[in-house]
Formats: structure tokens, C-alpha cells, sequence
């Protein structure tokens, strides 16, 4: 693994310096914008795929969640820019009364949304492995005094404990590949929705997990999901699946 990534690394450098040495022997790049600012955005363009490629490689040997201590940065206004919650909603059909499971919830991110969209009598079930962000979701619900939010705690072994057949809807944001078994998450999920509930997958082309399309409808697919419709485009998609 060592050898793998330090090939990388250097193939990586290799191309990109290249890259620019080549470009800069151009004298233009980006039309209109001088060459003293195109310098700094191409070695900053090349240090993003440089930290990207590296990224991929790490998380495809080693799975791990977001660590808590960014849970402020996922609840960036920005963030819900370019990963709306309202695409959760509309994928899942949410409507008042329903009981929603959310896995992976972190500090609240698509949460509170959701939790508004079924309120007043519906309920989210915030399902997260790390103590640390159930934390922070408890302290921003009371500070928004939204009531029908119950923090779980999962164990390590993706264990949900909710009984067999409690929610109308799940779904998870970027989550489900930082999973080990993929699969065994995915049954759990299959076991807590009712018969035809739906289950909503949303993933984004930057996060260094990202999967395609094909391979999350495999994963469902092993797990006893039937695809059923999906909303998003090539870099942003929400896939939604339901249980027969």
C-alpha cells in the first residue's frame, strides 16, 4: 500500500508540474486574466487534484467517518448550496406524520429539515456512531426548540436498534461509502422501513468516497432493494430505492 502510494504521489506531481510547465510555456490559459494570476490558480488547481487523488486512495483502503470536529463546516450554508436537503425531500415524498430514519445524521445538516418537513406529528430518528455528533445535534435542537428529533447512538458493527418495519423513509448523505460493509447497512436499513417504504442515497463528485451510480444500485440491489426513481445530474444525484 506504502509502494502504491508513494507511485501515486509522484505520477501526480509528474503530470501536474508538467501540466503547468507546459501551460505556462503557452503564456495563456484562462483568456483575459494575466499571467501573474494564473500561475497561483494553477498550482492551486493542481494541489486540489493533488489532495483529491490522494484522498481516493487512502478511503479506498481505509473506510472511516467524518470526524466530529467538523461538524460545524457540514452545517455551512454553502454546503446545503451545493447538496440541497430539499432534493431529500422531494426524493423520498415526505409528508407530515412520517417517521424517517436518518443515517449518518451528524450535527444536523439535513436533519432539521427533514424533521420540519414531517412535523408536527412526524418523526426523525438521527442514527450517527460518534457520541461527539449526536452531541452537537442535541445542542442545536435545543437551541431551534424542534421537538421531534431523537438522537440515536449506533454501535460499531452498523447495528440500528429501532424495531423491524418502525419508518416510511431513510436515507443517508454521503454515508453510506464510508461504510465498511456497505451491504450489512443497507439490510439494516431494509429492516427498519415498513413494506414499500423508500430509501434515499445522495452522494456529491468531491467527496473522496463518491461512488457511481452503478455501484450504489448493486449495493441495494444485494440487499433486497428495488430501484425506484432518482432526481440530480452527473456530479450531484440522490438515489432513491424501496423496500417490496
Amino acid at each position: 500500500m506504502v509502494a502504491c502510494w508513494q507511485c501515486a504521489q509522484g505520477m501526480v506531481f509528474i503530470l501536474s508540474f508538467g501540466f503547468i510547465d507546459k501551460i505556462v510555456g503557452t503564456w495563456v490559459v484562462f483568456e483575459g486574466i494575466p499571467l501573474w494570476l494564473e500561475i497561483p490558480i494553477l498550482i492551486l488547481l493542481c494541489i486540489f487534484l493533488y489532495i483529491f487523488v490522494i484522498m481516493k486512495l487512502v478511503r479506498r483502503f481505509w473506510q472511516f467517518p467524518a470526524p466530529a470536529f467538523i461538524g460545524r463546516g457540514l452545517n455551512s450554508t454553502h454546503r446545503k448550496r451545493i447538496q440541497p436537503p430539499s432534493m431529500i425531500v422531494k426524493g423520498l415524498r415526505l409528508e407530515t406524520g412520517m417517521s424517517v430514519v436518518e443515517i449518518g445524521c451528524g450535527p444536523r445538516t439535513f436533519t432539521i429539515d427533514v424533521a420540519r418537513a414531517i412535523a408536527p406529528k412526524g418523526t426523525v430518528y438521527a442514527v450517527d456512531i460518534q457520541e461527539e455528533m449526536l452531541e452537537q445535534l442535541r445542542n442545536n435542537i435545543q437551541k431551534m426548540g424542534i421537538e421531534n428529533i431523537v438522537p440515536i447512538m449506533a454501535d460499531a458493527g452498523g447495528r440500528i436498534p429501532l424495531d423491524d418495519g418502525l419508518a416510511d423513509a431513510a436515507f443517508s448523505v454521503t454515508v453510506l461509502p464510508e461504510i465498511p460493509d456497505r451491504v450489512g447497512a443497507l439490510r439494516e436499513i431494509h429492516r427498519v422501513l415498513k413494506r414499500g417504504g423508500l430509501y434515499a442515497d445522495a452522494e456529491f463528485v468531491i467527496d473522496p468516497d463518491w461512488p457511481l451510480r452503478r455501484t450504489v444500485k448493486k449495493w441495494a440491489s444485494a440487499a433486497d432493494f428495488q430501484y425506484s426513481h432518482e432526481l440530480g445530474h452527473a456530479f450531484r444525484y440522490v438515489l432513491v430505492f424501496q423496500k417490496t
